[in-house]
Formats: structure tokens, sequence, C-alpha cells
């Protein structure tokens, strides 16, 4: 098939999970060319989960991958099941820039994606978004027998939209979840909506994974924390986590913004874990901590910022940092605002 420019427009069908042979260089792929559109109304689940798997297919070099490239508006997607079955694609987007709450992003696939196992692919210039009442995970590239591994999404939306007249999304259980993965990295996005922002280790003691990257990302409107079971090498760096009044909060300001959901905190032991130059909101969740975790071996909590403990004008929170057990543990350079105790063991 010779394809010249860009058409818009369907230009295959009749055939699933088949192969397109180029040549030359793979084309950037487009949804409109198997029959997927941005218009809010059409499902694009097919076209996506074709465009995927024929850029996934070994090619006769032996290679697989290639780019997904999306126009501007909302793309629709009932959900999306593509475990085991992601290689080196890129999503890219229209441009878009990684605006709070998302009602300006210029492309947006709405739906849900379950890409468990994903290796070498990159999102970039999207919004990832779910609307209400959805309440399941919106991205899980979390690990399972294949390994998550080289996942990364910078420049993005990710999480609740608000729609028209309504207040944001916050229904999701989970936003992204890299459970176990490894060298995966969340840059320069939004993260913003749902219960857990960002869950790095399912809720059984921790697992395999590491080398993880979370950095100058803005974490907010998250109702139970923003980060849940950071693991062994990571890094959660320069990002800002904050709570908007009464969204994430009946009283108002943030819930954990690092926390973990283990049953047994004395053996989830987390090793080599670096919190540093994190800005956190002006206040927390009565009695909650801004960091809270489990046993530590090996931690690094410097140089961030705690905003003021109040919650009123007279009640005081517990402590900024929250840790059950500790040892090699490094707590320094941090600032402390009022109305909170700074460490907890």
């Amino acid at each position: 098939v010779g394809i010249y420019g860009r058409p818009i427009g369907q230009i295959f069908s009749g055939f699933t999970y088949d192969k397109l042979v180029w040549t030359n260089a793979t084309p950037e792929l487009y949804l409109e060319w198997f029959g997927g559109q941005a218009d809010n109304v059409i499902d694009n689940k097919d076209a996506f989960e074709l465009a995927v798997r024929i850029l996934s297919v070994s090619k006769p070099n032996g290679r697989r991958g290639g780019v997904i490239r999306f126009l501007g508006g909302i793309y629709k997607f009932s959900p999306v099941s593509l475990d085991n079955a992601v290689y080196n694609i890129r999503f890219e987007g229209n441009g878009t820039k990684a605006i709070s709450f998302g009602s300006n992003a210029d492309t947006i696939l709405l739906g849900s994606f379950s890409l468990r196992a994903a290796q070498g692919s990159h999102f970039n210039n999207l919004g990832i978004c779910y609307i209400s009442p959805f309440s399941g995970t919106v991205i899980d590239v979390s690990a399972n027998i294949s390994g998550t591994k080289g996942v990364r999404f910078t420049n993005c939306l990710l999480g609740g939209l608000y729609a028209p007249n309504t207040t944001l999304a916050t229904t999701a259980a989970c936003i992204v979840n890299l459970s176990s993965a490894y060298d995966c990295s969340i840059v320069d996005c939004t993260i913003i909506g749902g219960q857990i922002g960002i869950r790095l280790n399912p809720t059984v003691s921790p697992q395999d994974g590491n080398i993880i990257t979370i950095e100058r990302n803005e974490i907010s409107h998250c109702l139970v924390a923003g980060i849940v079971n950071p693991h062994q090498q990571a890094n959660i760096c320069n990002n800002n986590f904050e709570g908007t009044n009464t969204v994430s909060a009946a009283d108002g300001g943030l819930p954990y913004a690092i926390s973990y959901d283990y049953p047994d905190p004395a053996n989830a032991v987390i090793f080599g874990l670096r919190i540093s130059g994190n800005w956190f909101g002006d206040r927390t969740t009565f009695g909650k901590a801004y960091i809270r975790l489990p046993r530590t071996k090996g931690a690094d909590i410097s140089g961030n910022f705690f905003g003021g403990g109040y919650n009123n004008a007279t009640d005081f929170n517990a402590s900024a940092i929250e840790i059950y057990h500790g040892s090699t543990l490094n707590i320094s350079g941090n600032c402390f605002g009022g109305g909170m105790h700074c460490v907890k063991f």
C-alpha cells in the first residue's frame, strides 16, 4: 500500500490483527485510518487495538514498534484490553500541555486502558482521562508474568475530567497503576482526580520492581493518596502535591500525599527510597501525615517543603512524616510549616 502525505479518513478495513508490511520505515498511524474518530461519540476501541497490534507484531527485519498519532479532540473508548501486546509504541498527542483540571487539553483519550506488561512505550502530549461514575483503574501498566519495562508518561494530563457544569471526577480507584514495574517514569504531568493517583506496588507485601521516577508533576484532588506503596529505588522528586478545598476532603486540604495500604507494615519493607525537593500543600486532612511509610531500609527524605499543618483555626494535625520503622534513614534539610509535629515513629 502506498501512503502519501497524511490522509485523515478510513483507508483500511476487512481484516483483524493481521500484518501491514512496509518496505521502508513504518509510518505514523492514525486511528482515522482504521475507522476511528475524535468526536466523543464513536467508540475507538477496535481501531486502537488494531493499530497497536499491527505495530507490535515483529516485522521482517525483526523489529517492532512505531507511532500512533492522535489529532485534537476527544477520542472515546470502551474499556481497552491489550495486556502483553504493547511493544515500542509512542502514543503522541496534538501538542497537549499538562494543564490543571484538563478542561483545555487538546487531545484526550477518554476511557480505561489495560496495557499490562507494556514494554518500551511512551505516552506524550496526551490527556488520558475518565468521567464519573467510572470506578476502576484508568491506565493499568502494571507487571504480570512478562513484566512491565520502559514505560514513559511525559507532558500528559492523567485523571478525571470536569464534565460541563459539574465537579471534577474523583471516582476512579486508581489513575496509573505501575505495580512492580521496572525502569518507568511519570514526568512533567498532571495527575488529578481519583482515589489513588499513582500505585507503585500491590496491596500485598512489596514485590520486585525498581528504577521508578516520578518527577516535576502536579498531583492533586486524590481522595486517598497521591502515591501509594513506593518501593525500592523509587525517586519522587520536585513534585507539587495539593488538595483542593472540599473536593479532596470534606474539611478541605490534602489527604496522604505518599502512603501505603499494606496490611502488615512491619513486613512491607521498602529499600532505597528517595523523596526530595517536593512541595506539599498548605494543609492535610485532620490527623493525617503528608508522608506515611511502612518499614524502611535506606530512605532519603530531604529538601522538601511541608505547608502549614492546620486543619482549621484550632485543630492540629499529626505529623508531617510518619514512619512505622526506619533504619539507615536520612531526614534532613526540610522546611516544616506550623501546626504539626515534624517526624513520628
